[in-house]
């Protein structure tokens, strides 16, 4: 790990932890503890859909609030950082999609992100491996 790996590693965990817990609230009190403007028309929509999957976003709170608490707490790091993945990805596309004005906050845990799993590839790099790779490798 580098010497920026810690800083990183809590400002990325502190992040999560209050977008998921401000999420979290919003969706089960109707109001959040950070003020959100009115956003457009299109986020609207996207979001209308989400939310019409009454499960789905309660647990990408769920998700992003845990892997927060994990890269806080330094445990299951790479875990966290693997599960944070797909939901950054949405997260960016419905911003480029919809709404512009999200994207500088998304850009800057997208690049945090990006290092940060660059920085453990190592250990990750197994889980990108496909199967009979490994068993051939064990086979030798």
């Amino acid at each position: 790990m580098t010497n920026y790996d810690k800083p990183l590693r809590l400002f990325l965990g502190a992040f999560w932890v209050l977008f998921g817990a401000n999420g979290l609230m919003q969706i089960f009190t109707g109001g959040g503890f950070i003020p959100m403007p009115q956003p457009p028309e299109a986020m609207l929509n996207i979001m209308g859909g989400l939310f019409g999957a009454v499960y789905l976003m309660p647990l990408v709170k769920l998700v992003q609030l845990s892997s927060g608490i994990l890269l806080l707490a330094n445990r299951y790091t790479n875990l966290a950082l693997v599960m944070l993945g797909p939901i950054l990805v949405n997260i960016v596309l419905i911003h480029l999609v919809a709404d512009l004005q999200g994207l500088v906050f998304v850009a800057l845990a997208t690049v945090i992100w990006a290092i940060l799993f660059k920085n453990r590839w190592p250990q990750l790099k197994s889980i990108f491996t496909s199967q009979s790779l490994i068993a051939s490798e064990i086979n030798r």
